[in-house]
């Protein structure tokens, strides 16, 4: 089935906003442990494999700037609708 909403764009505010959110829920690694950043990983592996992408972002250098990269300058309202949810799953 369609989509019942119809969706224009996500504006550059709200976008920044949603990269906040990302990154204050999912906080810093502590010395040992790698929770934040293996749930970068996880979220740029799963983007990667559901848009058949070699890399999500070109030249990022972390999976958690990738994922940022991502969230802040997708171009379809589709794939960033589906990049918000997998963040908020895996928060």
């Amino acid at each position: 089935m369609p989509d019942v909403y119809s969706y224009g764009e996500i504006p550059e505010p709200l976008r920044v906003q949603i990269v906040y959110i990302v990154d204050d829920a999912m906080g810093s690694d502590k010395p040992g442990h790698k929770h934040a950043a293996g749930a970068c990983e996880l979220i740029d592996d799963i983007l990667c494999r559901e848009y058949g992408l070699i890399e999500l972002t070109k030249g990022s250098g972390s999976f958690k700037r990738s994922v940022f990269k991502f969230l802040h300058g997708e171009k379809s309202v589709d794939k960033m609708l589906d990049a918000i949810e997998l963040c908020f799953k895996i928060m």
